[in-house]
C-alpha cells in the first residue's frame, strides 16, 4: 500500500515525472545497445565461419605439396622397418580415395559442383531446369532397370522414363577430354584481355591429382 501511494504522490510531482521520462528513455537506449550487440554476435559467429571455411580450405590446398612426395612413394617407395622381422623393406604407397563433402569435391576434381550441370556423372548428360527460382535434378528413374514398374509410372512427373542412364566416363577419357580444353588464367592485370572463364563443360581446372601416374 505505501509503494502505491508513494507512485501515486510522484506523479503529481513535475520532477519526478522528468525522472521517469529520462528513465524511460535510459532503457530503450540500453534495448537498442543490446539489439546491436546481438546483431554484432551475430557478425562475430559469420566471421568465424568464414575463417573456419578458409581454413577449410588452407588444409585442402596443403595436399597439393604434398603431389611430389605422392609420386615418389608410388615410384621409388621409402625404406621402412619391419619390427616383426626386423629387417628393412621397401614400402610403396598410394592415394586410393577423398573422403569429402561436395563442394570440397568440386575443389579437388576441378568439376564445379555448382549449375545445372553440377553432376559430375552425368556431366553433359544432364536433366536438370529451373523451378520456382531454383535448379532442380531430375531423371533418377533413368538408373532403374529397364523393366522397372517405376519406370512406366506416371506419378512422378507425369511421363514415363525411357532414358538409358549416363555412360560413366573412365580416367582415360577423361584426361583425352581435359587435353582438348584450356584454361586461361584469371587475372585483373592489364595484360590480361580475356577476363572473363570460358566454362568448358563444367571444368573449371585440370586437377593437380591428375600429375599422379595411376
Amino acid at each position: 500500500m505505501l509503494n502505491i501511494k508513494v507512485e501515486k504522490l510522484l506523479e503529481n510531482i513535475p520532477e519526478a515525472q522528468d525522472v521517469n521520462e529520462r528513465l524511460k528513455d535510459t532503457a530503450t537506449k540500453v534495448e537498442t545497445i543490446g539489439d546491436r550487440l546481438k546483431s554484432q554476435s551475430v557478425l562475430v559467429k559469420h566471421s568465424q565461419r568464414t575463417i573456419e571455411l578458409a581454413d577449410r580450405f588452407r588444409t585442402i590446398s596443403s595436399y597439393f605439396d604434398k603431389i611430389e612426395e605422392l609420386k615418389d612413394l608410388w615410384t621409388f617407395g621409402v625404406r621402412t622397418y619391419d619390427s616383426l622381422t626386423g629387417q628393412f623393406f621397401q614400402l610403396y604407397a598410394a592415394l586410393l580415395w577423398t573422403i569429402n563433402d561436395f563442394p570440397a569435391y568440386g575443389d579437388l576434381s576441378g568439376w564445379s559442383t555448382k549449375g545445372y550441370q553440377a553432376c559430375p556423372i552425368c556431366m553433359s548428360d544432364r536433366l536438370s531446369f529451373e523451378l520456382r527460382g531454383k535448379i532442380s535434378f531430375m531423371g533418377h528413374r533413368r538408373y532403374l532397370p529397364k523393366n522397372h514398374v517405376w519406370r512406366r509410372s506416371r506419378l512422378h512427373d507425369g511421363k514415363v522414363e525411357r532414358k538409358a542412364p549416363p555412360v560413366v566416363m573412365n580416367g582415360d577419357e577423361i584426361l583425352e577430354q581435359l587435353d582438348q580444353l584450356e584454361f586461361p588464367v584469371m587475372s585483373k592485370h592489364p595484360s590480361i584481355q580475356d577476363k572473363k572463364r570460358k566454362r568448358a563443360l563444367n571444368w573449371t581446372k585440370r586437377s593437380i591429382f591428375f600429375k599422379l601416374s595411376y
